[in-house]
């Protein structure tokens, strides 16, 4: 899924997620129900997404 070193993602719930890792130190929280697309095109990057509000929404985060 990664390409890199400490990638962290973590899925819980119903639905899909894509994820594409390509830097280092990659932490990803999936909570809910729907759609999430990542992008995480650098290092060090923190990504949180509770889609209560916002399910089928596209993420793009770099």
């Amino acid at each position: 899924m990664g390409v890199g070193v400490a990638n962290i993602v973590t899925y819980k719930g119903k639905g899909t997620l894509n994820a594409r890792l390509f830097g280092g130190a990659n932490v990803i929280t999936r909570e809910g129900s729907g759609n999430s697309i990542l992008y995480l095109l650098a290092g060090a990057n923190v990504f949180t997404d509770f889609p209560q509000a916002m399910s089928g929404v596209p993420y793009l985060a770099v």
